[in-house]
């Protein structure tokens, strides 16, 4: 059995592809073509001629001091990453991305570290690795903002 709706819809594109001249019958004329308009000629500019303003910058970085208020138990190494990999929604740990590592230091002997951050980061994940079998990895993440010093604690 052969569908009607079928053959309706290949009968109307049928007699729609068999159509006229498509010009003004009563005449006999066919309509003017739409004249294609030239195309502009491209603005071409001399780099010379380019003006910056007088803060401008290309420099992407910020001078950063981070600094660690309280030192954490037991000998260990604090690393700073600019990216995280995984996120414990459960106990609100970011784990960072291994491959970020911007600045590693050992809180026994500095407190403090300065480096610098790009400003297109939005926060950074600072990781405790103890160095003997009492201490505990610990985690935090710190959103950056416009400040040039951090300080924190885990």
């Amino acid at each position: 059995m052969i569908n009607k709706t079928l053959i309706a819809c290949s009968l109307a594109l049928i007699l729609t592809g068999c159509g006229g001249g498509g010009g003004d019958t009563s005449t006999g004329q066919t309509p003017a073509p739409t004249p294609t308009p030239t195309p502009t000629e491209p603005v071409v500019v001399n780099t010379g001629d380019l003006v910056a303003e007088d803060n401008f910058t290309f420099r992407t970085d910020i001078d950063l001091t981070l600094s660690l208020a309280t030192i954490p138990p037991g000998s260990g190494v604090v690393n700073v990453y600019h990216d995280y990999d995984f996120h414990d929604v459960v106990n609100d740990i970011y784990y960072p991305n291994y491959l970020t590592r911007v600045i590693s230091f050992h809180p026994e002997t500095t407190t403090s570290v300065e480096f610098q951050v790009s400003k297109n980061w939005e926060h950074l994940v600072v990781e405790f690795v103890p160095t003997n079998a009492s201490g505990v990895e610990m985690y935090k993440k710190l959103d950056l903002s416009n400040e040039t010093t951090l300080e924190f604690e885990f």
